[in-house]
């Protein structure tokens, strides 16, 4: 269950709840913050507040695996784009580009590039610098 419950106790939901109508709507936004009822791991996966759900006894596995997919990938790439990611979310779509653009130019002042061009070309694995 997933839920946004402080209107019951006489306080509105405030900074996690500006960010709902983005995610789901404003009317899905409206009556979870009105009523401050739960929503399900199902709704919540279908209106895209998740990415996934998992039986509680898979977790961990589950959990393991998408960080180490993560962790697969170059380091100041992942870097670089959550930081891209979070500006995003506050800014218009032109400089949005223009933020992807300097990052983009960011990454091959390192050697993650060359590495992963290389590593495929070599059919093996990326060795990436910590």
């Amino acid at each position: 269950m997933l839920g946004l419950p402080e209107i019951r106790v006489g306080i509105p939901s405030v900074i996690e709840a500006a960010l709902l109508p983005g995610l789901v709507g404003p009317g899905r936004a409206a009556e979870i913050l009105l009523t401050g009822e739960s929503v399900t791991a199902r709704q919540a996966l279908d209106w895209g507040l998740v990415n996934r759900v998992t039986p509680l006894g898979e977790l961990r596995a589950v959990t393991a695996e998408l960080v180490g997919r993560i962790l697969d990938c170059a380091p100041t790439a992942v870097r670089l784009q959550k930081e891209l990611m979070v500006r995003w979310r506050n800014t218009d779509q032109r400089t949005a580009v223009e933020y992807g653009i300097n990052a983009f130019a960011q990454s091959f002042a390192t050697d993650e590039p060359r590495e992963a061009m290389d590593a495929y070309l070599g059919k093996r694995k990326p060795r990436f610098a910590p």
